[in-house]
């Protein structure tokens, strides 16, 4: 069997897991502190499969078996994605936008933090 299907994988952070905002030594500046970025989800897009290629030995292909051959691949997506440095990116667009925040409420210098 060969197939395709679209997989979206999304990246950011867990506000959950913590955030906060200190006044820094002076009131102009802004200490944040972020939990880390990780994988959020995983995501295959069933509407999108395509077959290429099916052998069929005994029957049909059922739907169950693209699914559990997704599953089984999901793993290295999220390996591959993260060798790709999609939690760099998620990092650097929500610290952008943090910044941008704070800066149009008054800040003059905004500071990235360990949570």
């Amino acid at each position: 069997m060969l197939f395709s299907i679209e997989i979206r994988v999304k990246a950011g952070f867990d506000l959950s897991d913590g955030l906060s905002l200190t006044k820094g030594s002076n009131r102009s500046t802004v200490l944040v502190a972020l939990p880390p970025a990780r994988v959020l989800l995983v995501d295959a897009d069933e509407a999108t499969i395509e077959e290429y290629f099916v052998k069929e030995l005994g029957g049909n292909i059922e739907r169950l078996e693209y699914y559990d051959e997704i599953n089984r691949i999901k793993e290295e997506i999220v390996s591959d994605a993260i060798q790709r440095d999609i939690l760099v990116k998620a990092t650097d667009n929500a610290h952008g936008l943090i910044t941008q925040i704070l800066l149009a409420a008054g800040y003059e210098e905004v500071r990235f933090v360990e949570l």
